[in-house]
């Protein structure tokens, strides 16, 4: 008997990176569920933010990514959106799954083709990857709510089952779409489910390196990490390596830069940098600690990438991941509190080689733990049936 067809429909995927989130939460989807299924993915050929398309890709034609995965690269400057239905139709997928909530490609246009029955689909299944949080919803906000009470009125959800990746999400989906409980299911998102052997790194004692991996956008609150550094005691040496695409290049230049160039000379900090994903582990281990004090994450894979490479992580507590405390790979504070900020930072540097590798590889046997857990695969096989 054939595998049942899913059909992945996504702005941005591999071997693009600059999405961040997004791209992971999908690449590691399809390759975790291509035995259960036979899937393909419709994405653009362009990665998040640049006008040129990747040039080693022809555009419009379906090609091998993985044994039982095909992608097809849509050219989102020039296609027509009736060609992206055509594409749809010849795939003739079981289960359509979407992966935004905003996208009027990849989303929205496929969902006014279901509502209207120009699309013959059995079933239909939206993730909003966190697009519905309140801190997500405060940018463009008016474009948003509009989208938002049009869909209301019109019952464009009505046939739609939702994909939420924690409590908070299928909370937000419910409040913000109007939708039933029995339309939403609760899956964590699948992260990489490969993990290589622990790594050590040299810890001395009132030293540390720290890693901030993430786009450089006011949700991710880096000015507040700096903000932390600027108070740290002189009698510790802290570096900060920042990694990510700024996005937000104002508020890079007048939240960020000012307070760079005010810091103490005990704090040195790195300028930037965009990495693709398959430089992100063998950085992780080349740092003590990862640090986001982010105002909202429905995952955060970089905050798992963390775990999966030995490291600890020093998060807010918007994100799933709780109780780190409690399990010893790392600490989640309220954002309110900069002060615990400063004070968890000063404990990790004051350790010495023995208290650091303790958390380091607690954080790693967690990773693994997690990825071994067949119920995390066994979810979205539920899911989608």
């Amino acid at each position: 008997m054939p595998n049942p067809k899913l059909l992945i429909l996504t702005d941005w995927f591999y071997p693009g990176y600059r999405a961040g989130g997004p791209i992971r939460s999908c690449v590691n989807l399809t390759i975790a569920l291509q035995n259960s299924y036979d899937v393909f993915v419709l994405t653009g050929n362009r990665d998040f933010g640049k006008s040129s398309p990747y040039p080693t890709i022809q555009p419009m034609q379906w090609t091998q990514f993985d044994e039982r995965i095909q992608v097809c690269y849509v050219d989102t400057q020039v296609e027509k959106l009736q060609a992206l239905k055509k594409l749809i139709k010849f795939v003739g997928p079981d289960i359509l799954y979407l992966n935004s909530m905003f996208s009027w490609k990849f989303t929205i246009y496929p969902l006014l083709l279901y509502k209207l029955k120009l699309l013959h689909l059995p079933k239909v299944v939206l993730a909003p990857r966190g697009m519905l949080r309140s801190s997500a919803l405060q940018f463009k906000s008016n474009k948003k709510k509009l989208f938002l009470s049009i869909a209301r009125l019109i019952a464009l959800f009505r046939m739609v089952h939702f994909h939420a990746t924690d409590q908070q999400e299928e909370k937000d989906i419910r409040i913000q779409l109007g939708v039933r409980e029995k339309q939403i299911t609760l899956v964590p998102n699948l992260p990489q489910m490969k993990q290589g052997p622990f790594t050590e790194i040299v810890k001395k004692k009132n030293q540390i390196k720290i890693i901030f991996l993430a786009r450089i956008h006011p949700i991710k609150n880096l000015h507040l990490l700096l903000q932390v550094l600027s108070n740290i005691q002189s009698k510790y040496s802290i570096h900060l390596n920042i990694y990510g695409v700024i996005e937000d290049s104002q508020y890079w230049e007048q939240k960020c830069l000012p307070v760079i160039n005010t810091l103490p000379d005990n704090i040195s900090v790195s300028s930037p940098k965009e990495i693709p994903h398959d430089k992100v582990h063998n950085l992780m281990t080349q740092n003590h600690l990862f640090a986001l004090l982010t105002s909202g994450e429905n995952f955060g894979h970089s905050i798992f990438e963390s775990f999966l490479a030995g490291r600890p992580v020093l998060i807010s507590d918007q994100t799933p991941w709780t109780n780190l405390e409690e399990k010893g790979i790392g600490l989640s504070l309220p954002l309110n509190n900069i002060d615990a900020f400063t004070q968890a930072i000063e404990t990790f540097a004051v350790m010495d080689q023995e208290a650091f590798d303790l958390y380091a590889k607690r954080a790693w046997q967690f990773a693994d733990e997690y990825v071994n857990d067949p119920e995390l695969v066994q979810g979205y096989q539920k899911m989608f049936s």
